[in-house]
């Protein structure tokens, strides 16, 4: 059985704690021994006895908890905890965030190898709500990356459809709308175009029954673009215009790993090509020469193309 380590996590303004007494209960029975760092929890308004009760081993220091087979944190380990790292420890940690940062940097097969790798660890751990959950936000997260590297391959839905299975588990999440994006995309790319209208229609209604601007902004570019596959140009044209209209680039631009693209230049071209089909040439070329302009402000040559 293994050991498992929960080191106090030393990050800025984090107070999370990687394991509950809830999970430490579930470890302990399955036989795993659970070292838990004093004081640990304290953040999360948990004490050393709580975790005492729930069947954990309280050491006095990170050194004692790195010490174990495995170790579980919230954060990525920090530069003063870089030490502790050896070839044969197991580290249980939020990688997706690392992941997402790798892909942030267009990194994908880094943040595939952190993603893929958080996956495997989960398998380790008991089906519990918290695991469920961790897999969850992992797979996600490695979506992107994976479309990036592979294209619209059965790999990119099969993620994307175990995704949609654990929201449908745990009840409605912010994840779906992601999910659904991912899935959105897959069959429109591969050319399932009702397919891909109904996921954004989904995804418009989830998007309006939560308010978040951001989501309306998405929902109205991939709605947008799935009425103008299907011929729909003015219906097209009035949904990508209104996402351009939601548009923040204080607030979207730093967003735009999530869309694959520069969100506003993406719709402008969508609005451009609506008015060509339309009849309207010089308001589509005002339109398109609008998409280059904000194109060439940003390091992106695929946008540009």
């Amino acid at each position: 059985m293994a050991v498992v380590g929960v080191p106090t996590e030393i990050k800025t303004d984090e107070n999370r704690i990687a394991i509950t007494p809830a999970g430490v209960h579930e470890l302990s029975l399955a036989g795993h021994t659970v070292l838990v760092e004093t004081g640990a929890g304290l953040g999360s308004a948990f004490t050393d006895d709580d975790y005492r009760a729930a069947g954990a081993t309280i050491v006095p220091t990170a050194a004692d908890a790195w010490g174990a087979h495995i170790v579980c944190k919230v954060k990525e380990p920090q530069q003063n905890e870089l030490d502790f790292l050896r070839p044969d420890l197991v580290l249980f940690t939020y990688l997706h965030l690392a992941g997402q940062q790798a892909v942030q940097h267009s990194a994908n097969a880094e943040a595939i190898t952190h993603l893929t790798a958080a996956l495997e660890l989960l398998k380790t751990l008991p089906d519990t709500p918290e695991r469920i959950q961790q897999e969850l936000t992992l797979q996600v997260t490695l979506g992107t990356p994976l479309i990036a590297t592979k294209g619209y391959f059965l790999e990119v839905e099969k993620v994307y459809r175990r995704a949609l299975e654990l929201c449908r588990s745990v009840g409605e999440t912010p994840q779906l709308f992601s999910v659904l994006g991912g899935l959105w995309s897959f069959y429109g790319i591969r050319g399932d175009l009702q397919t891909s209208h109904e996921l954004a229609e989904q995804r418009m209604r989830l998007a309006q029954s939560v308010r978040d601007p951001t989501f309306l902004l998405d929902a109205y570019r991939t709605l947008g673009m799935s009425l103008f596959w299907l011929g729909e140009f003015a219906s097209a044209r009035a949904h990508v215009e209104k996402s351009v209209a939601l548009y923040d680039s204080q607030q979207h631009n730093s967003h735009s790993f999530l869309f694959l693209q520069e969100p506003k230049m993406h719709c402008l071209s969508f609005t451009a090509w609506s008015l060509w089909f339309l009849g309207y040439p010089d308001q589509a070329l005002a339109r398109m020469s609008d998409a280059l302009a904000l194109a060439q402000e940003y390091p992106d040559s695929y946008g540009q193309a």
